[in-house]
């Protein structure tokens, strides 16, 4: 497969040459900073100062004017600068990795690097497109070796940057098609190939031909020899979209949706499962199809199972473990009811405080003494802000209060830790 072959997604004609043209100055850059101490340092203070001017609220051209730099340079350390912004939360070294926007939206937070890091160790590790090799570079710490592979120059050149900055084991990355060199490393079944491929962008169904690379390709050009894949799978994906054996592995961040993952072969150990981080709370088993009938009526608390557990379909788990009945569902969440608290319940409980129609529903948040609300329930984006200005407006109190509605009925809910 050529570089060409491999930009098939995006849109032909001059966009093409456009992108490619892109990536060709951000290669020359990364080139000059890899060979060149002092540029390199300077070129960190120019990202330094320009996120101060973005927290200001600049944009390009006032950087670009403040620096004395030139219109590419500019608009590649803007970039860069944006992109440690966005990274700042996902990483402790945040303040000194090189990443473009695409890969400090989609790279893997480093809990997660970790995490998966202590799952999948003793393997020769091979990487099928490397992006910012933070993955790689986690891995290489619990594996023999890592080579990881990446066929975008500027990519290839961020990943050998990023791999200085943070400890690793022993890796070695390749500038290429993962098709075309594989001829220059071993695989067998001591091998695991790991990918996270890069997802075409505004497609409305994803599926596992879009993804490049497709893991039905890695699987095909390279399943005679190893049984060992871990596939970063887009969450959204529909299960019968995912074709390939392998465990499903939802993933979620304090309460959200971040990643799909699909061990096969001897990293398989269920066919489903949930891990919430950063709690550690790992949840496997068969997958079924909950029933959730309405609940007539409430008991004291309710309680929201982490996303992650929703998505693996192992909410009947829960429901055997613990006493607890479904009440009421939404396009995401599962309501469930209880007595009482649940010890190392895995989602999220609230003690009910009160239960009202609309009209009354102001005062009983004066009455329990909320100062904030918080709104679990449905709404237009664009309502929200101004309901919850709304219901807030008279208030005085000094507890966060948060706010169910099930059918016509709002319930007043206080979290409990």
């Amino acid at each position: 497969m050529s570089v060409k072959l491999q930009f098939k997604h995006l849109d032909i004609g001059h966009r093409y040459v456009e992108s490619l043209s892109r990536i060709e100055d951000w290669a020359r850059f990364m080139d000059r900073v890899i060979k060149d101490t002092k540029f390199k340092d300077l070129t960190n203070e120019r990202i330094d100062r320009s996120i101060e001017l973005i927290r200001n609220g600049l944009g390009l051209n006032e950087v670009q004017k403040t620096l004395s730099l030139g219109k590419k340079e500019a608009a590649i350390i803007f970039e860069l600068a944006h992109s440690r912004i966005n990274l700042k939360e996902k990483f402790k070294g945040w303040e000194k990795l090189w990443m473009d926007q695409y890969l400090s939206r989609y790279s893997t937070p480093e809990i997660v690097c970790r995490y998966r890091a202590e799952r999948i160790h003793g393997f020769n590790i091979v990487e099928a497109g490397t992006g910012a090799g933070m993955q790689g570079i986690f891995l290489s710490l619990t594996n023999e070796s890592t080579v990881s592979v990446e066929v975008q120059a500027d990519r290839y050149r961020m990943a050998r940057l990023n791999s200085r900055e943070y400890r690793t084991g022993k890796i070695k990355f390749l500038k290429g098609d993962i098709y075309d060199l594989s001829k220059d490393f071993e695989i067998d079944e001591h091998t695991l190939i790991f990918s996270d491929p890069a997802r075409p962008p505004n497609e409305l169904r994803r599926t596992m031909d879009s993804l490049i690379p497709s893991p039905l390709s890695l699987v095909k050009v390279f399943g005679d020899r190893t049984h060992n894949f871990v596939f970063d799978l887009p969450p959204q994906m529909e299960w019968n979209q995912i074709s390939i054996d392998g465990e499903k592995e939802y993933l979620s961040i304090d309460g959200n949706l971040n990643r799909l993952t699909l061990y096969c072969g001897s990293l398989k150990e269920a066919e489903s499962s949930a891990v919430i981080l950063p709690q550690n709370i790992r949840i496997s088993g068969t997958p079924k199809e909950t029933t959730f009938p309405d609940a007539a009526r409430l008991d004291e608390f309710i309680l929201i199972p982490d996303i992650s557990i929703v998505y693996a379909k192992l909410l009947w788990i829960l429901e055997e473990k613990y006493e607890i009945r479904p009440a009421w569902k939404d396009n995401r969440r599962r309501f469930y009811t209880s007595h009482g608290k649940i010890e190392n319940f895995p989602g999220e409980q609230y003690e009910i405080v009160s239960a009202s129609r609309i009209g009354d529903l102001p005062g009983n948040l004066r009455e329990a003494g909320a100062g904030k609300v918080i709104i679990r329930f449905s709404l237009p984006e664009s309502q929200y802000y101004a309901v919850k200005k709304e219901l807030e407006s008279n208030l005085i109190g000094k507890e966060n209060l948060y706010i169910f509605r099930k059918d016509d009925v709002y319930f007043v809910g206080r979290k409990i830790s």
